[in-house]
């Protein structure tokens, strides 16, 4: 599933936990990346080593600061995933 910070936050509430941090890591360079490397996999011979080099040219982007500025602005919109405290009440 690809969950929204809204879903999280209601599942969390319906559970009877409270948040203390919530917030999206990842963002659209990330996003983009692991949906091509999962879906070229399944090709012979080329796929694995295609995802791999599409991974690490992903990782040399995000060492920039054009990467990290793109990721970060697009992370509310395009999380990959959610890094998230809560406690139950």
């Amino acid at each position: 599933f690809r969950y929204t910070r809204h879903a999280l936050r209601s599942m969390l509430n319906n559970a009877g936990c409270s948040i203390i941090f919530l917030e999206e890591y990842g963002g659209a360079p990330e996003v983009l990346t692991d949906i091509f490397a999962k879906n070229i996999t399944g090709l012979k011979i080329v796929g694995k080593p295609l995802a791999a080099i599409t991974q690490r040219m992903t990782l040399l982007l995000l060492k920039t600061s054009l990467g990290r500025k793109i990721s970060r602005t697009t992370s509310a919109k395009f999380p990959l995933g959610y890094f998230i405290v809560a406690e139950k009440k």
